[in-house]
């Protein structure tokens, strides 16, 4: 066998490997993946942590790119409940509440939500 041949059934076997890993790291993520619905859950618990809340918020944006870094690094969570914080997500990163967001964040439509960030749209327009 020559040397160039050594060398291509070297390199051949090294991105085999490669491309077997990258897929199964791909492929772990994908599966280890959370919903919104989850995360919110897990964004309500106060036994977290400030820093632990941030890195929550920082998974949500991956879902919903609306939810602005600023909003990410002053979040507190100040006891508030699911729906509360939705409000808060909602009003503060300027998402509308549509049937289809309510459902991807509580995992059920809101129409109080809904009313809520319209009252404050309302508001802010007439300022």
């Amino acid at each position: 066998m020559t040397a160039e041949s050594l060398i291509g059934v070297i390199s051949g076997i090294i991105g085999i490997a490669t491309a077997i890993i990258t897929l199964g790291i791909w492929g772990y993520k994908r599966y280890k993946k959370q919903s919104l619905t989850e995360l919110m859950k897990q964004l309500v618990d106060n036994k977290k942590s400030q820093e632990e809340h941030r890195k929550i918020l920082k998974k949500m944006k991956l879902f919903e790119e609306r939810i602005k870094t600023e909003y990410i690094q002053s979040f507190t969570l100040n006891n508030k409940k699911l729906e509360e914080l939705f409000k808060d997500i909602c009003v503060k990163n300027d998402i509308e509440p549509t049937t289809e967001i309510c459902k991807k964040f509580l995992g059920y439509d809101s129409r109080i939500t809904r009313e809520y960030y319209n009252s404050k749209k309302n508001d802010n327009i007439s300022e």
